[in-house]
């Protein structure tokens, strides 16, 4: 795998790239990034197809990732998690905005309105909606 192109310039920097990019995100968080950038590495859904996608490949290629992402079992909880959630979020969004998105609305919006209504009675639901049992219909293949 070849260089990336900004480390042309990093090796131009008058300062240790390295220490600030610790201090602006914090050890954690760049493990946290680390760990889903190695995930996705090694997930056959999220190699790289670089051809002009149809509506409906792009749609199951978004379908795929997705269930990678929730067969990974790491963050989709912004409340029990947020630097996990963040880390995940920010992995995804300069990978592929659609999954990114989709991401977003089942954590962020779908579960976090049924998670801040706060009954007993959703528990079961909530449940469900942590392991992709019950989702926010976005796209489904077949």
């Amino acid at each position: 795998m070849s260089a990336p192109l900004i480390d042309k310039y990093r090796k131009m920097a008058s300062f240790d790239w390295k220490k600030l990019k610790i201090e602006l995100e914090g050890e954690d968080y760049i493990k946290a990034k680390e760990s889903v950038i190695e995930r996705m590495k090694a997930d056959p859904a999220f190699q790289r197809d670089y051809r002009v996608l149809s509506r409906e490949e792009a749609r199951e290629i978004n379908f795929r990732r997705w269930k990678s992402i929730i067969e990974w079992g790491l963050v989709n909880d912004v409340y029990s998690d947020s630097e996990g959630f963040q880390a995940m979020h920010e992995v995804l969004e300069s990978f592929d905005q659609g999954t990114s998105a989709r991401f977003s609305l089942h954590s962020s919006v779908f579960a976090g309105a049924v998670k801040s209504m706060g009954t007993e009675r959703h528990a079961e639901l909530i449940k469900k909606i942590d392991n992709n049992e019950c989702r926010a219909k976005v796209y489904e293949p077949g």
